[in-house]
């Protein structure tokens, strides 16, 4: 798999405290997550509600980058770096989900996508 650059990716460091405690610590290595490669992304918009809401702040594990079904990654396409639910289509192709039924999905081939990370927690916004 190409692994390309993702750019634009705000990154909230106030945030990388928060789970270094203990307790968050290995509710995170119990899920088999190394919390060395976890990056905190902020989140805009509505297409991930009410799984994902608008302002909070989605924990990456840039570690998973294979296609697990059902799961949500943060991905590139179209030169855009989006969190949607993934699922594995025919012929080398994936369907981008969002969880706001009001948005359609999007079927596109795997090589216009690259994933940059596993949704392995979320943040709300207080």
């Amino acid at each position: 798999m190409c692994k390309r650059s993702i750019d634009k990716i705000k990154m909230s460091l106030e945030y990388y405290f928060v789970f270094h405690s203990d307790s968050d610590r290995k509710a995170l290595e119990e899920k088999g997550v190394n919390i060395h490669n976890i990056v905190c992304v902020d989140i805009k918009g509505d297409g991930m509600t009410p799984t994902i809401k608008d302002g909070d702040c989605v924990l990456i594990d840039k570690d998973k980058t294979e296609v697990e079904e059902g799961e949500i990654f943060m991905i590139k396409h179209n030169e855009q770096n989006i969190v949607r639910r993934v699922h594995r289509g025919k012929n080398r192709t994936v369907i981008l989900q969002r969880d706001n039924n009001e948005y359609p999905s999007r079927t596109v081939k795997k090589s216009d996508i690259d994933i940059f990370g596993k949704v392995v927690g979320i943040v709300e916004k207080q």
